[in-house]
Formats: structure tokens, sequence, C-alpha cells
């Protein structure tokens, strides 16, 4: 999942750099890493659950590195989703008049 959300994400920033306007699918790269945190965070979630209740046997995994992916997924999730919200989400303020006056 990381390296498809990376390629599509770098094909964008590379078309957005060399052609005259940014392609219109910028919503679509945020959702898609705002999906890849969420999943991130639950696959580490669900490990740290199969750990603390040995529901599997021999399970391995370490849980100070669990909890560090967890706090470094839900983390980013929050951040993709506070980025979205504010980019596409709420209106752009135009400028003020008084602003576009030139002396």
């Amino acid at each position: 999942m990381n390296y498809t959300v990376h390629a599509i994400m770098y094909s964008y920033y590379f078309l957005a750099a060399v052609c005259s306007r940014p392609p219109q699918w910028a919503l679509l790269v945020t959702c898609m890493q705002i999906s890849q945190m969420f999943v991130g965070s639950a696959v580490a979630a669900v490990h740290l659950r199969s750990l603390t209740t040995h529901q599997v046997p021999n399970c391995d995994g370490h849980l100070p590195n669990i909890f560090a992916a967890i706090a470094m997924y839900a983390s980013y999730f929050l951040l993709f989703l506070d980025f979205m919200i504010k980019r596409f989400c709420m209106k752009r303020r135009s400028p003020s008049p008084q602003a576009k006056k030139t002396d």
C-alpha cells in the first residue's frame, strides 16, 4: 500500500512541477494517504491485540515497536486529516478589497 500511495503521490508532485496547472486529483492523493495511515494503525492494533491476548501461538513482536507504530500512524492520520480539512473542506477567504488596492 505504501509503494502505491507514494508512486501516485510523487507522480502528482511531478506533474504539478512540470505542468502549467497542477492535476485535479490532489484530494484523491490525500484520501489515499489518510487511508494508508488508518490501515497502518489498524494492522498495528490487531497485532498488539494478538500479542496481548495470546490468540496466535508463537506470534512474534516487540511491544515498544508496536506502540511506536500505532503512535506514528495515528499522528500521521491526524496530520493528514487536518491538512485535508483545511485544504479541501474549509472555504478560502478571498482577499479583502483593501488588500487589492495598490498605491
